[in-house]
């Protein structure tokens, strides 16, 4: 049971995008048009989503193959800890901030035409 709880817990839960960027103790900033973000940030948008998808998919799999008793709330908080300061990390990297991240974030909510695009990337990026 412990170990569904934990493969739950890094799927939908805490270790989302919305986790990374409370990382950084900012709300996602809500586009304030509905301006299309450049080619290149839509780029650099899609690696970090590639990269942190693929970091939360590790940490799932370490979980999954620890023996049950082993999966504790403790190692659980002491993963996604992890999780978020390596997210950071790799978004960072790609040259975006966390606050630009969140943005756009929020945009792709906001914005059907940006999802269809950054989904486009990610899927080419796969």
């Amino acid at each position: 049971m412990k170990l569904w709880m934990a493969a739950l817990a890094l799927s939908g839960g805490m270790m989302t995008t919305q986790a990374v960027i409370a990382h950084n103790h900012t709300a996602p900033v809500a586009a304030e048009s509905s301006a299309m973000p450049s080619d290149a940030d839509v780029d650099l948008f899609a690696q970090s989503i590639v990269n942190v998808e693929n970091l939360k998919q590790k940490y799932q799999m370490e979980l999954m193959q620890r023996p049950e008793a082993e999966v504790t709330e403790e190692l659980l908080e002491e993963v996604n800890a992890r999780f978020e300061q390596e997210a950071v990390a790799l978004i960072e990297k790609e040259g975006m901030s966390v606050e630009k991240y969140g943005e756009m974030i929020g945009l792709l909510q906001q914005n059907p035409e940006f999802l269809a695009k950054v989904q486009q990337r990610v899927d080419a990026m796969q």
